[in-house]
């Protein structure tokens, strides 16, 4: 048997900054635990342009930066979204559109001035996630009456020429009512690109396997609903132990991110590290922890199920036994837990 690949290859930088709460608590959000830290605008700036000036004098290529923010751009004041805006340019991020999800309950007037204030501001679309109807995405999100907000948003985006990106979750509970959702939102006016996601295997969609679509259900889908359904390197957990079992992995799925989550215990330490050694610190560590890892072969071997006929894409699979990994071997669970969280602290 072929052994998969041993070795990551890092392909960019994030920098992240949580400093707003969201006001869901939807049981598939990918960022599980909401936990904000107070870290000023000014202060992240500069560590993202500290970065920018690193990559640059490294003739770095193919290397992008990315500042991501969770929870607060729309929140986040004209001046400050501008300034973003141009850390995503110098960095060759690609900014994502303006979500609006888990923003704070507030009357139509205000909702019209924040949504005409963002849009003047450089977004070019605003996203909108739908879990189904009504009621179910009520449920899901853990707050009555976010549907209908998220409608009002809708509405007022249309009035106001605001593109909109509406995501809906593919699910089994949710698949047969995805063609009636799908009806309702059709009713308001305005451009749209609308897209069906499955769930992803990260943060609280962990604990939603049931809710995984079938490869049954996947063959049953409307028409309508599967022609926006982004299936793309979907397969069954059965199909992917035929393809490891071959050797025919692509080395591609190894391709990770250096990850610095800015924190009130890490901030001075990135602020103060020359930007190589903090580099260098949070690659160490992702290598590291690899290294101690089973490779996708065992770990296909010892967690998988050859008849399950569930959808995944290979590296939710290798989330997934590496969880039941590190169940089984306690002693390797902080590093599997650095590999997919390395928050950029010092190593002790």
């Amino acid at each position: 048997m072929k052994l998969v690949a041993e070795s990551l290859c890092f392909k960019g930088l994030t920098v992240m900054r949580v400093t707003t709460p969201c006001a869901n608590h939807c049981r598939f959000c990918s960022a599980g635990t909401k936990i904000v830290h107070n870290i000023p605008f000014d202060r992240y700036e500069a560590v993202v342009e500290r970065f920018l000036n690193w990559r640059d004098h490294q003739n770095l290529v193919d290397f992008p930066i990315a500042p991501v923010q969770l929870y607060s751009l729309a929140q986040m004041p004209p001046d400050h979204l501008r300034r973003r805006f141009e850390l995503c340019r110098r960095g060759g991020y690609e900014p994502l559109p303006l979500q609006i999800n888990g923003l704070g309950f507030r009357p139509d007037d205000e909702l019209r001035c924040l949504l005409i204030e963002k849009k003047e501001a450089g977004f070019k679309q605003i996203s909108l996630t739908f879990a189904g109807p009504s009621e179910m995405h009520d449920l899901w999100c853990g707050r009555k009456g976010e549907f209908d907000f998220l409608v009002r948003i809708a509405v007022i985006c249309g009035e106001i020429g605001f593109p909109r990106l509406e995501k809906l979750f593919l699910t089994e509970s949710s698949w047969t009512r995805l063609p009636e959702l799908m009806d309702f939102l059709d009713r308001i006016s305005g451009e749209v690109i609308r897209e069906i996601h499955t769930l992803s295997y990260v943060g609280w969609a962990k604990f939603l396997e049931k809710e995984r679509i079938h490869e049954s259900t996947n063959e049953a889908l409307p028409e309508r609903v599967r022609k926006l359904a982004k299936l793309d390197g979907l397969k069954t957990e059965r199909e992917w132990f035929s393809i490891i079992d071959q050797g025919h992995i692509d080395q591609e799925v190894l391709n990770v991110s250096i990850m610095i989550r800015l924190q009130e215990n890490n901030l001075e330490w990135i602020e103060e590290t020359d930007c190589e050694e903090v580099v260098e610190e949070l690659k160490f560590r992702r290598q590291e922890a690899w290294s101690v890892l089973p490779p996708l072969y065992r770990l296909a071997s010892a967690y998988g199920d050859r008849n399950n006929d569930c959808l995944y894409r290979l590296s939710e699979l290798r989330h997934l036994w590496l969880d039941r990994f590190a169940r089984d071997s306690p002693t390797l669970a902080d590093q599997v837990d650095c590999f997919y969280n390395s928050v950029g602290t010092v190593r002790k």
